[in-house]
């Protein structure tokens, strides 16, 4: 009984820890996309339109914090959320994932580079895990890349597969 206990708890500091991370890269779009829109603020020359993105991250910033939520309600119920395969776009996930993570790489005065190789590489599968993993994968390069070195991200599609790579310098 000690022992399952002792799991017990393990799994639930592990889900803990889990659930802080995943919120890290969401929170901090948030945070860095208020400071863009009080920088608009103060320069009252801007056009409007430049808070279109800002305003748009936000958003999904918001709605990826919500799932994260429903995902903690559902496994404290012991319940798993059903994964949705959808096409979508590798490169606007790309896009997305380095926009949510430039501002940290900006800090660290780090050169951050996406590109996508060839056509329009569509993949199947769940928005919110891959937006998860790239997010988890860039932020440890970021986290761990030396101060004004670079990491790229580069999209590749291979016959019917798609490559995605992070790598830092």
């Amino acid at each position: 009984r000690a022992d399952a206990a002792e799991q017990a708890e393990q799994d639930r500091l592990d889900l803990l820890a889990s659930i802080s991370h995943e919120l890290g890269t969401p929170l901090t779009v948030v945070k860095g996309n208020i400071g863009a829109v009080r920088r608009f603020l103060d320069a009252h020359d801007q056009v409007a339109a430049e808070l279109a993105s800002p305003t748009a991250d936000v958003e999904l910033a918001v709605e990826r914090m919500v799932a994260l939520r429903e995902d903690l309600m559902a496994a404290s119920r012991h319940e798993a959320r059903e994964v949705e395969l959808v096409p979508l776009h590798a490169g606007r996930l790309i896009d997305r994932a380095v926009r949510w993570v430039q501002n940290s790489a900006a800090e660290k005065g780090l050169i951050l580079a996406s590109v996508v190789h060839g056509e329009q590489p569509f993949i199947l599968g769940d928005a919110d895990a891959l937006q998860s993993i790239l997010g988890n994968l860039l932020s440890n390069a970021i986290r761990y890349t030396p101060s004004g070195g670079r990491v790229d991200v580069t999209c590749t599609q291979r016959a019917r597969d798609v490559l995605i790579e992070v790598a830092d310098n």
